[in-house]
């Protein structure tokens, strides 16, 4: 194809954002917290361990809206503890 003229774009490999709002909440929560050193590891594996352990769901991704409120309610105590 490039022999053609075609000429690809740099794509970018960006993590999809998830299409439930609380789900983006939680991750949301989850950098704040990493943001203000409450949690060394801010990453998305650590995440889903974080969410793992408390609901034994392995995705926050796949989390319904009553088993994401208490993540949630647990980031937003986590962060305010650290103001």
């Amino acid at each position: 194809m490039t022999r053609l003229g075609f000429q690809p774009k740099a794509g970018s490999k960006k993590i999809p954002v998830a299409a439930k709002p609380y789900i983006r909440l939680a991750h949301a929560l989850w950098k704040a917290c990493h943001r203000n050193g409450v949690i060394q590891d801010g990453s998305r594996q650590a995440l889903r361990s974080f969410v793992r352990n408390r609901t034994g769901v392995d995705d926050p991704d796949f989390l319904t809206f009553d088993q994401a409120n208490p993540i949630i309610d647990t980031l937003k105590a986590m962060e305010a503890r650290a103001k």
